[in-house]
């Protein structure tokens, strides 16, 4: 099993260092013993990783950052899809910010389904960036064939709506336009929104041991699989888990 992550964030930011380590103990703990995992990043190399090589196998690797896609410069255009996209396939790629919260086993049991597997981003009535037209949710994404899922055929799709930026999230809009290009599906029935669910519309709790999750406030809820934090930082809501991790790595430091 292989995971893919992108951790770019200086090192005097101390909030988010503490997340990726979060990040990284929730993979330890969902993940299987054979999982590797792929660290991406562009100026600030994360120094903090190459204390978790004795508990895991983990490589960190520079990538460079284009001065601009078309008109934009944006770090996610520029940096985080094509740092993606050009990474030798398969792997899960699962933002920094999501914590995964059981087995990732179902999610690479179906890699070879299809070669590119996404969400839909969820529905959130407190978002109204979410309540348009369907798009892709960049934030945990399932690729097994990188002939397919490349930079070079996202950009060249892109390029060809204009670079025009019809969904939220750069990165995001890019995929959209994309998989539309194609006519192609992203979507899995082993794959929703509890794979990547909005941390503003869920609830954290740890019960014997084990951190467990479900949303609240839908109209059918469902329990959370990866908690994904991509509006506010976990700091900043007060995320249980994150202020576990902050008593429980201070003892392990």
């Amino acid at each position: 099993m292989r995971i893919l992550t992108i951790m770019d964030y200086s090192p005097q930011d101390a909030n988010a260092i503490l997340m990726c380590r979060v990040w990284l103990e929730r993979i330890i703990a969902c993940g299987r013993r054979d999982v590797e995992v792929l660290v991406l990043y562009n100026e600030n190399r994360p120094n903090f990783v190459d204390a978790y090589r004795e508990r895991i196998d983990i490589a960190i690797e520079q990538r460079p950052r284009l001065k601009k896609l078309g008109p934009h410069a944006d770090y996610f255009l520029t940096f985080k899809l094509p740092a993606i996209a050009n990474t030798p396939a398969p792997f899960i790629y699962i933002d920094a910010d999501a914590y995964p919260l059981v087995s990732l086993e179902p999610l690479w049991s179906i890699r070879n389904d299809k070669p590119w597997i996404a969400t839909i981003a969820q529905r959130v009535q407190s978002n109204p960036d979410t309540l348009g037209a369907p798009f892709v949710s960049a934030g945990v994404q399932i690729v097994s064939d990188s002939s397919f899922y490349s930079f070079d055929r996202i950009h060249e799709a892109f390029k060809a709506d204009g670079y025009r930026l019809r969904y939220p999230g750069l990165d995001q809009a890019a995929l959209t336009v994309f998989a539309q290009a194609n006519g192609y599906d992203y979507t899995h029935p082993g794959f929703g929104t509890e794979w990547n669910s909005y941390a503003g519309i869920s609830e954290l709790k740890l019960e014997d041991g084990v951190w467990r999750g479900t949303t609240r406030g839908l109209a059918q809820n469902h329990p959370v699989y990866i908690h994904h934090y991509w509006c506010e930082k976990p700091w900043v809501t007060g995320c249980p888990m994150h202020q576990y991790f902050i008593e429980h790595l201070a003892r392990l430091s």
